[in-house]
């Protein structure tokens, strides 16, 4: 079957362009949503920029089927945080389309730019955190087989999957063979990684599952943090809770003020330099039909939704920036109904990389 190499689109009355598909073989239909022409430079949005990626037959993903570019693009933080919470899905499991402005979708290379102007990026949370964790690490290994998977380390004889491709996003015993930090895998693996560690980033996934977060966990954590110096380049956080809590409200602004005290009583400068305190607290996804039926009232999704509108403006107010999942992940598949299967996760994990990307570092001083 021969491939349109344009975008595909409904009629409008005011947009009549379409985007012109590089002559690149592996290109999609990103499904049937509007678009006008994306700006010059922003060819990885425009192709599938998985093409390279170790995939086989049965685990593969086009980055078309995920995000389909149109302009213009967000131009501040805020904007592009603001269309990305609000934006959503023309039909089920269509490309995602931020509201009013576009995300970009980075290829590998802008991805080790974007990482090598941090220190390091922490992600706090529970397991829809390692979830996001793993797809950054699938991007980063440009490996849908292994991406996700601790490959040094062997499964035990009657482990009953190979915790390849998806199954670290859906089954619950893969959990511990997947890949959540860069430092492990440059360790273990530095080959398979695409950015070099030589230029600092890479990001780490630190379990601090519930209310009251556990003392052991919290020290586990902020050893990484630089003390009492600050570090060469700037930390980032990325944080989600509630999951573990049922999506009790306070729980979450508790968890969310003690991981705080935790953090700034091993580094006092980033209480002390608040435009240096980088933090992102991310909403859960939604849940889908697989959801078991003990969890639905507690965590389903009218229980998220009044979660991301109480939990967006204290964080706010406690100087995060907020981003919200929900809208982009209701009309999807999620294989378990709770964590939003591999798709989902790739498409969080590069709106976290548009957060960052829209961060200022140029005032940064470690003095």
């Amino acid at each position: 079957m021969t491939q349109d190499r344009s975008i595909a689109r409904k009629p409008s009355a005011t947009v009549t362009k379409t985007v012109a598909m590089p002559p690149i073989e592996n290109t999609a239909l990103p499904g049937s949503l509007t678009y006008t022409q994306p700006e010059i430079g922003r060819l990885p949005d425009v192709i599938n920029t998985f093409a390279d990626f170790t995939q086989t037959e049965n685990c593969t993903v086009n980055s078309l089927e995920l995000h389909g570019p149109f302009a213009p693009l967000c131009e501040t933080k805020e904007e592009v945080l603001e269309a990305m919470t609000t934006g959503g899905r023309l039909g089920f499991d269509a490309p995602f389309s931020p509201k009013g402005c576009d995300m970009r979708w980075f290829s590998a290379d802008e991805i080790c730019s974007i990482l090598t102007r941090f220190e390091r990026i922490f992600i706090l949370g529970d397991s829809m955190m390692r979830n996001v964790a793993v797809a950054l690490s699938v991007i980063l290994r440009q490996d849908f087989v292994m991406g996700g998977r601790a490959n040094w380390v062997d499964l035990p004889d009657d482990f009953g999957t190979d915790c390849k491709c998806t199954q670290p996003f859906e089954t619950r015993k893969c959990a511990y063979y997947s890949t959540v930090s860069t430092r492990v895998v440059w360790n273990n693996d530095p080959d398979s990684v695409s950015c070099s560690r030589g230029g600092r980033g890479g990001f780490e996934y630190n379990a601090l599952l519930q209310y009251p977060i556990q003392k052991r966990d919290m020290e586990d954590f902020v050893e990484h943090l630089s003390t009492p110096s600050p570090p060469v380049k700037p930390y980032a956080f990325i944080m989600g809770h509630g999951l573990w809590n049922d999506l009790e409200i306070d729980k979450t602004y508790a968890w969310v003020d003690q991981a705080l005290e935790g953090i700034t009583k091993q580094a006092p400068y980033l209480k002390s330099q608040p435009g240096n305190f980088h933090k992102l607290f991310l909403g859960p996804n939604a849940a889908g039909i697989k959801k078991p039926e003990i969890f639905v009232a507690r965590q389903g999704n009218i229980a998220i939704t009044k979660f991301e509108k109480a939990v967006a403006p204290f964080v706010q107010d406690r100087g995060f920036d907020f981003l919200g999942t929900y809208n982009a992940t209701i009309q999807t598949n999620n294989p378990d109904g709770t964590h939003g299967g591999m798709k989902n996760n790739l498409l969080k994990a590069m709106m976290v990389f548009n957060w960052l990307h829209k961060i200022d570092t140029s005032g940064y001083s470690a003095t």
